[in-house]
């Protein structure tokens, strides 16, 4: 009897990651990568982690989504360099690096 093959390959890049999941975490994802392309347009985009980072001077900041959540993680150069574009406070976010799904039922 074998083992099923399920593992996924890794996505290639950042596009490649957010096409995966279903339009709404699509439209997340897009809302967590615009402004930080606005704030740092010389950053890389690269897949770490198997997530999403952007790259300046070393991992700048790694996001992604979770079946509950989506998630948005700092490097020390990132909060280092943070600016006004990082943010503090939206709907829906449960602490500065979770964002909760708004459809999700408290």
């Amino acid at each position: 009897m074998g083992t099923r093959n399920t593992k996924v390959d890794p996505p290639e890049a950042i596009g490649d990651y957010i096409a995966r999941f279903p339009a709404v975490v699509q439209d997340i994802l897009q809302t967590i990568r615009r402004p930080i392309h606005q704030a740092a347009p010389e950053a890389v985009e690269a897949i770490k982690y198997q997530i999403p980072t952007f790259v300046l001077y070393g991992n700048l900041v790694h996001f992604g989504a979770y079946p509950k959540y989506s998630g948005f993680y700092q490097t020390p150069s990132g909060i280092e360099a943070r600016t006004s574009w990082l943010p503090t406070a939206a709907p829906g976010v449960r602490s500065n690096s979770r964002w909760i799904e708004s459809s999700r039922s408290t």
